[in-house]
This record gives structure tokens, C-alpha cells and sequence, in this order.
């Protein structure tokens, strides 16, 4: 868990079989970064393209027009690497109390507000996906930062029913989301069906 004057960020991954998510989040010129990336499975370097994605060393973000233009930037590197492959992203910032971003693919960004989950990536291209040279990063925001944001794969999004999400908007402890939200993406059985992985972001609380 990663604190800050600003938020609180815990992220998780959790591996089920191909081990291909990959999440970080830093510091970079005043702002917090945070990216998730989900390497594509069925084809030759989607593990290490997801790690790539996660390594870049990204420019200064002032807006989602910057996040796009460096995700479009990073499309063309990856594509020129003939040993990687292809991933979804999602590139996300916190700065001066506000959260922009840009994405490609079917992982997600949610601002789970105290009324409502709204979906912040919903307009993003699920593909063509990076890493392909023809990705179209989609950007988001800006808006303000007031609620707890959820940035995951789609091994959460797609297989976490939004009613076993929505609890997760009241449940301060961070850990206790945390273990309620990988709860939530298992089968009866307790197996998962894919890797999953996410970032959850809390603004600061006085």
C-alpha cells in the first residue's frame, strides 16, 4: 500500500494461469501515475509486453490529450519490437485533485461514487490493442477526484458481477476491499477463471 498527501493506492494482482497482468504506480512531476496492462493471451509476448507497458518511462501528463499521445507513442515502440506482443492499458493520473487518463481494450477505469459506479473507460476501443501499431488510445476526464477509483483487468471486470462490486464503494479498509473484490471474481468453487488484477485509489482523508 502506497500512502500519499494526496491518496492511498493499493494494487493487487492475482495469477490463475497465464500470469500476463501487470499494475504499478509512481510518482512523476508532481502527479500519481497508474497503469494496468493485461498482456493479450493466444499469441507471443503478451507477458512481456504488459511488463513493458508498465516500465515505460512516461512524459510529463497534464491532460488526457498527453496520455493518449504517449500511449500512441508507445503502440509504435512496441510494434517495432518483433519479440513482443499485445495488450490492453489502462494509463491513469491523479494531479492538482483531479484524474484524467486513456485507455485501450476491455480492463477498465471506476469511480465507484458514494450513488453510483461510473465508468470511466466506457468510450475506450477494445481494439485494435497496443503493442498492434494501429491502437486508437481513448482518453478520459478530467475530473474531480472524490471518490474511490478502481482501475482492473477484465479477470475482475468481466467476471465480478456489479453487485458484488458495489459494497466495495463503502468498505474503508482498504485490505478488506481488497480481499472482497478477489472474492468477488471466484467461481462457487473458488477457482478463477482468468488473472486478474486491479488498483484501488483512495483520495486523502483528513
Amino acid at each position: 500500500m502506497l500512502a500519499s498527501p494526496y491518496s492511498t493506492i493499493l494494487s493487487r494482482v492475482v495469477r490463475a494461469s497465464a500470469d500476463e497482468d501487470r499494475v504499478a504506480h509512481r510518482h512523476l512531476d508532481g502527479a500519481e501515475l497508474i497503469v494496468l496492462a493485461d498482456g493479450a493471451g493466444g499469441m507471443t509476448g503478451g507477458r512481456q509486453t504488459a511488463e513493458l507497458i508498465v516500465r515505460f518511462e512516461y512524459r510529463a501528463l497534464h491532460g488526457p490529450a498527453d496520455c493518449v499521445d504517449e500511449l500512441r507513442r508507445l503502440d509504435g515502440i512496441l510494434h517495432s519490437d518483433a519479440s513482443c506482443g499485445e495488450s490492453t492499458v489502462v494509463l491513469l493520473v491523479v494531479r492538482d485533485g483531479k484524474v484524467f487518463g486513456a485507455s485501450v481494450g476491455d480492463s477498465g477505469a471506476w469511480a465507484l461514487m458514494t450513488d453510483a459506479i461510473v465508468d470511466m473507460t466506457r468510450h475506450q476501443q477494445r481494439k485494435p490493442l497496443l503493442g498492434s501499431g494501429m491502437a486508437e488510445p481513448t482518453g478520459f476526464g478530467p475530473a474531480l477526484f472524490n471518490d474511490r477509483l478502481l482501475v482492473a483487468s477484465d479477470g475482475l471486470l468481466k467476471y465480478a458481477s456489479r453487485s458484488r462490486i458495489n459494497p466495495v464503494r463503502f468498505i474503508r479498509d482498504l485490505n478488506a476491499a481488497e480481499e472482497e473484490l478477489v472474492a468477488a471474481s471466484r467461481l462457487p468453487s473458488g477457482v478463477l477463471q482468468d488473472d486478474l488484477s486491479f488498483v484501488i485509489v483512495d483520495p486523502a482523508r483528513s
